[in-house]
């Protein structure tokens, strides 16, 4: 596997994940917060890491937005998110980005990771070391379809 991690992180938390994900595929990771997508280079590149925090409810734009917009060569996608919110509405939300993305040409895990980022009031110890581990050991099998 060829891959990258491409993610948007306001807060850190989604970035502390994506920094495990892109050492266990020894990839390089993009916040989009930073790079602008002609700067991330896909050359060689199969498989994408895409990650998000939960922002009421959604993905963050930048990261659908450049995930649809590739049409240059199929990928295998696989997402992960960080929320700090109890409410479950996010998952469709996810599930409909999965899908436009195998409608773009892509393959796609099924299986997204998700665990819970710090928030202000709630979740003030996450993600923990053991969500580290899960997210090391999704990525090790993940499978897509």
């Amino acid at each position: 596997m060829n891959g990258v991690v491409v993610y948007y992180s306001r807060t850190g938390n989604t970035e502390k994940i994506a920094k495990v994900i892109s050492e266990e595929i020894k990839g390089q990771e993009y916040n989009l917060k930073m790079f602008d997508k002609s700067e991330i280079s896909l050359n060689e590149i199969d498989t994408l890491f895409v990650g998000s925090g939960i922002y009421g409810g959604k993905l963050d734009n930048q990261v659908k937005d450049f995930i649809l917009s590739l049409n240059d060569k199929p990928y295998n996608i696989a997402v992960f998110i960080t929320r700090a919110g109890i409410g479950k509405a996010y998952i469709n939300e996810i599930s409909d980005f999965i899908e436009k993305a195998r409608n773009n040409g892509n393959k796609a895990c099924d299986d997204f990771f998700e665990c819970y980022g710090k928030g202000i009031i709630f979740h003030r110890k996450y993600p923990r070391q053991e969500d580290f581990k899960k997210v090391a050991n999704w990525v090790k099998n993940i499978d897509f379809k």
